[in-house]
């Protein structure tokens, strides 16, 4: 099923003020999206059952490593609250890995917020495993 991205972001905008997103929240996604889109390739799927979105998957193609292999990011995964624990967030990303294979991706990988054990859980699903830790410092 072909999105189109243009109408994705419209329906979230107009479903935003029902769910108390303010103007700025808007702004930095706008943001977000033109700077993963800047230099890379960037997919965007959305689960919907009946038109109505259930969640969606963001990921990102960069540029070949040392061995000539493309690398993929899996930006984010969402799932709508009452929806998860289903086989919304397992279909997303089945899909985004075909997708991004088909587009040459060899090398694949995801951050995960630590505690987000239910990510880890559908992560480690698919083969990921843990490999580094990134440490934050804030002002």
């Amino acid at each position: 099923m072909k999105i189109d991205f243009v109408d994705v972001m419209r329906s979230f905008y107009k479903k935003s003020e029902r769910r108390g997103w303010t103007r700025k929240d808007l702004i930095y996604l706008r943001k977000y999206i033109v700077e993963r889109l800047r230099g890379k390739k960037f997919l965007f799927l959305v689960a919907e059952v009946n038109n109505r979105i259930l969640g969606y998957a963001t990921g990102s193609i960069g540029k070949k490593d040392h061995r000539g292999r493309k690398h993929g990011e899996i930006d984010e995964i969402f799932v709508k609250k009452n929806f998860r624990g289903g086989m919304v967030g397992t279909v997303l990303l089945n899909h985004l890995i075909k997708a991004m294979k088909k587009l040459g991706v060899g090398d694949f990988e995801a951050e995960i917020a630590i505690g987000n054990e239910r990510s880890k859980k559908l992560f480690r699903k698919f083969g990921f495993y843990e490999h580094s830790l990134i440490f934050v410092k804030k002002k």
